[in-house]
């Protein structure tokens, strides 16, 4: 017999499953903002019909780019010679000369053959990922305890066997490998910046370990290009040479450059760092306000005096 609610079934059970993901605290709702141009980190949210004005700082527009007068300038200027949008997919009739171009910088910048250019870092490390692991038979994917959800879901898809080692523990890795034939296929995935972590891999003893077994490295840089070498593309020390991680304001080493520690370190200072930049740091003078930048060394001065 025909049940003419069937549709209403449907919907009861998809409405379930919503509801069950909302009592879990699961239930995605995405922030209405409007970034302001040249004001970063400035930004109104909008909610319920309401508006407020607020500091956006979880992004990962780490260098400022997209506040950059050079960058806009050419967004605005590709809009105006080929309009909006690409027209289509990369694989039909959606890519321009200007991606070709952009590939050609990327692969120059760290010196490699040829670049690709992804509309997210998720993509690109799912898709890549996947690829480079299925070419291989009998393949053994190493991978890092705390890498990105974009590099597990490319490592699942591959249907390849994978072992997990703990978060920067080059002896858990070493161990696993013991038992791995040398001429099996392997790859070792981790990230060379940690940004929920904020550490770095120990990239030189990896390289070691992959060399000693016969292993790939795939790395993923999105936390990290532009930040380290001469022209933010790699190639120089990711570490301080006293510092193995983001460093305590509150602690005594000393640092070469100035032969105070990070505790002794005075308002002007502080203000004159993140005005001007120092080391990898870039300056934020066109970032902050003069009366944000000072509101950011009572901050730090604050951190200085924790135990």
């Amino acid at each position: 017999m025909k049940n003419h609610n069937w549709k209403s079934n449907y919907l009861s059970t998809l409405q379930s499953e919503i509801d069950k993901i909302k009592d879990e605290g699961h239930y995605r709702v995405f922030n209405n903002i409007e970034r302001k141009a040249g004001q970063y980190p400035k930004a109104t949210r909008h909610s319920n019909g309401q508006t407020e004005e607020i500091d956006v700082w979880c992004s990962n527009d780490y260098l400022g780019m997209s506040q950059n007068k050079e960058v806009i300038s050419a967004m605005q200027s590709a809009a105006e010679k080929l309009g909006a949008g690409s027209g289509g997919t990369r694989n039909i009739s959606g890519t321009t000369n200007f991606h070709i171009q952009l590939e050609k910088e990327i692969a120059l910048l760290h010196k490699k053959e040829r670049a690709l250019a992804f509309n997210s870092g998720y993509s690109a490390n799912e898709s890549a990922l996947k690829s480079i692991i299925s070419a291989f038979d009998n393949c053994l994917v190493l991978s890092d305890e705390l890498n990105h959800a974009s590099l597990i879901e490319g490592i699942r898809t591959s249907k390849k066997e994978k072992a997990i080692y703990r978060h920067n523990d080059v002896k858990h890795l070493k161990d696993i490998l013991k038992g791995v034939d040398f001429s099996r296929p392997k790859i070792i995935v981790l990230e060379s910046v940690y940004s929920m972590e904020a550490d770095f891999a120990p990239l030189e003893d990896i390289i070691q370990v992959a060399q000693d077994n016969g292993a790939l490295i795939y790395l993923d840089e999105v936390h990290a290009v532009g930040l380290y070498g001469p022209n933010g593309a790699g190639g120089g020390s990711i570490t301080h040479p006293i510092y193995s991680a983001v460093p305590h304001y509150n602690d005594n080493k000393q640092i070469r450059r100035t032969g105070k520690t990070m505790s002794e370190l005075k308002a002007g200072h502080i203000f004159h760092s993140i005005t001007y930049g120092v080391n990898a740091m870039g300056p934020h003078s066109s970032q902050l306000s003069e009366d944000e930048r000072w509101k950011l060394v009572m901050h730090v001065q604050k951190l200085q005096k924790l135990e």
